[in-house]
């Protein structure tokens, strides 16, 4: 489905501005931007001995957020 000229294209828009902010700020510390910030967090994560065999793992890829 294509809604890149949906009529709430542009409200999206808006909220993103708004709401990006607070969202980044909140959730920096637990958002990996890509392979090498992800190894800096895990090597962070190594020095406060947080680093278990029992550790799980999450990703998941937002393709479009507006849809």
């Amino acid at each position: 489905m294509n809604t890149i000229r949906a009529a709430i294209t542009n409200i999206s828009k808006f909220l993103d501005k708004i709401i990006r902010p607070a969202f980044d700020d909140k959730c920096k510390e637990t958002t990996i931007i890509d392979g090498a910030d992800l190894i800096d967090q895990l090597e962070k994560y190594i020095k406060k001995a947080l680093f278990k065999s029992s550790t799980l793992f999450c990703t998941f890829d937002i393709h479009n957020l507006y849809t």
